[in-house]
């Protein structure tokens, strides 16, 4: 999946890289549009570094379902 989207390394660089490869848009979760503009972007990184520290294989086990914010 990766590859045919030009992606190397099996790392996501960017959310459209997420929604390209998985499907999945990260801005379409509940609760993000509560979001400030810094929490957007610690959201985003956050996004990120999560899928891309459970590695490939697992990645299409995981959906974003909400976005709580304590």
């Amino acid at each position: 999946m990766y590859k045919a989207h030009g992606i190397t390394g099996y790392q996501l660089k960017t959310t459209e890289d997420l929604l390209k490869v998985h499907g999945i848009g990260f801005k379409a979760v509940q609760g993000y549009a509560r979001l400030d503009d810094l929490l957007r972007i610690l959201y985003e990184k956050l996004f990120l570094n999560f899928f891309n520290g459970l590695g490939f294989r697992v990645q299409g086990y995981f959906s974003s379902q909400g976005y709580l914010l304590c």
